[in-house]
């Protein structure tokens, strides 16, 4: 899985956080009234058509924008060679070409700089409809179960689970109604007409 697709699972998984408890002892408080689930997000996601587009759509926006970063890059690098290598050059030479590599650095520093705003906005408008409708999702099940609390299994140096019953897994609902709910799926089914019914017999 590269940087890329892990910050996307991130972002997700952090929007669906918000229905866990974000710290143990307020569980202990009312362990009383505790009713909970779990989940695999990632799972999930990897069924979620919306999001595997959008994970697809914003890598290929940024390839481009990653060569144009490992292009400055080498320029840069291969300048930085050259200048430990001239050390024969006057001094007059050697301020110029260490003004033109701290120049050439300071314009790639700001490119990347750029690059990175410009990537976090792309995201958000990109996941920004998946995690509303992801949260809403494990929320209208949860309840619709009795279901107070939601765990994520698969969570990155998440909560130890020691045991969980499998009865209390809601992965498999959650992906049937994002499957169902998933705009990518539903703009490539063709529309289904409603069958005239057929005559009673007599």
């Amino acid at each position: 899985m590269n940087k890329l697709t892990v910050r996307l699972a991130l972002a997700v998984v952090l929007a669906a956080a918000a229905l866990i408890p974000a710290r143990a002892d307020e569980l202990v408080a009312s362990a009383g009234n505790i009713h909970a689930c779990f989940i695999d997000l990632q799972e999930v996601l990897e069924n979620y058509t919306d999001y595997v587009k959008a994970k697809t759509d914003l890598e290929e926006w940024a390839k481009p924008k990653k060569q144009l970063i490992e292009n400055q890059k080498g320029e840069i690098e291969k300048l930085d060679k050259a200048l430990k290598k001239n050390l024969l050059l006057s001094e007059d030479a050697k301020k110029e070409k260490e003004s033109e590599f701290k120049e050439k650095l300071g314009n790639y520093q700001e490119m990347v700089g750029q690059i990175q705003t410009d990537l976090s906005s792309k995201e958000e408008e990109l996941l920004a409809p998946i995690k509303e409708s992801l949260s809403k999702t494990i929320e209208e099940i949860s309840k619709a179960r009795g279901f107070n609390v939601v765990f994520d299994a698969s969570a990155p140096g998440g909560r130890p689970i020691l045991y969980i019953d499998d009865s209390l897994d809601i992965t498999k609902l959650v992906v049937d109604k994002v499957k169902a709910n998933s705009s990518a799926d539903k703009s490539d089914k063709p529309d289904k007409k409603d069958k005239p019914a057929a005559p009673e017999k007599k």
